[in-house]
């Protein structure tokens, strides 16, 4: 066979080839198709395109099921921006130190709302050159004082022997020391008797150093009796703090 003839067998072949195709075609879109004997009628499965027979899926491929891929949504949170408080730089003022006030007491002799004063007659009180008390002498102080002492809140007591010009000759301190010692003996009865606190009473003995009256001494010659019973004496001050009749 030389090369034409193969060259004509081999279209000829192919012409065929394409006629069945075309037949086969045909018969799949136009002419209804025969079910073999024995077999129920093909039917075909809506929606897939592929034909099953009867309820039975032998000649039918598996179709993997339907597989749902779920992607994890990640929600993104925007927070607003944090704003840091602001540091504030206190200035603290120092405060000064408090002020410390000191009271000061005092002694009876100074000023005050007001005073009574009380003067009693030493002979009245004791015997000649003597800081005994005479009997009955603590409660005649008593009576003579408790107007002063109730007028109101006793501040201070202030208590002065005084005696008269007459001593000793050449014991100058002798009326000192017996004026300091009737004194004292009128200040124990006030504390003691009276019940006055002892911080608010001073006594302070004069002598002869503020008399009421010229006596004419210490010269006995010259001394008068009757002037000389007036410079002897126990005063006594009661400062309060309400003022009475009398009182200063």
């Amino acid at each position: 066979m030389n090369r034409t003839t193969a060259l004509l067998a081999l279209v000829a072949l192919a012409g065929a080839v394409a006629a069945g195709c075309a037949g086969d075609e045909h018969s799949r879109r136009g002419a209804p198709i025969t079910t073999p004997s024995g077999l129920p009628a093909w039917t075909g499965v809506p929606g897939t395109g592929i034909e099953t027979v009867g309820t039975f899926a032998t000649d039918v491929p598996t179709v993997p099921p339907t597989t749902t891929t779920t992607i994890a949504t990640t929600t993104t949170t925007t927070r607003p921006p944090t704003t840091l408080p602001t540091t504030t730089t206190s200035t603290t003022t120092p405060v000064p130190p408090a002020t410390t006030t000191t009271s000061t007491t005092l002694p009876p002799t100074t000023a005050s709302p007001c005073s009574n004063t009380i003067t009693t007659p030493a002979d009245l009180l004791f015997a000649a050159k003597s800081s005994v008390l005479l009997p009955g002498a603590a409660q005649h102080m008593e009576t003579e004082l408790e107007p002063a002492l109730a007028a109101g809140t006793i501040v201070g007591i202030d208590i002065t022997g005084h005696t008269d010009s007459r001593h000793p000759p050449g014991d100058d301190n002798y009326n000192l020391q017996l004026s300091q010692a009737r004194a004292d003996t009128v200040a124990f009865v006030v504390v003691a008797y009276l019940g006055i606190d002892p911080t608010l009473v001073h006594a302070t003995g004069l002598a002869y150093t503020q008399p009421v009256v010229d006596d004419g001494g210490p010269d006995p010659s010259t001394y008068e009796e009757a002037l000389g019973r007036q410079n002897r004496r126990v005063v006594i001050v009661v400062y309060t703090t309400t003022c009475t009749e009398g009182s200063s």
